[in-house]
């Protein structure tokens, strides 16, 4: 599932959600369990992952908290598009 959703989401303009999915994958978690690290609901990741939200710097530090990512790096992230 998580290929097919990558897949997808590879295909959009979001690469916070590609690195987001392809982290959950390598970890071996849920977008529920970033969700409850992050405090958050389900839906709200998954409006990230699908670029349908932008997080605050508030979310961007709890997701890089959560993944073990850069600050920094999840921000840009945000920010950025794929090419």
């Amino acid at each position: 599932m998580a290929k097919r959703l990558l897949n997808k989401i590879s295909k959009g303009k979001n690469k916070l959600g590609v690195e987001i999915v392809t982290r959950l994958y390598i970890l071996g978690k849920t977008q529920t369990w970033l969700a409850e690290q992050c405090g958050c609901t389900k839906q709200y990741i998954s409006e990230v992952i699908h670029g349908k939200s932008k997080p605050s710097a508030e979310m961007t530090e709890k997701i890089a908290n959560a993944m073990g990512m850069n600050v920094t790096e999840v921000r840009k992230l945000a920010l950025e598009e794929v090419a």
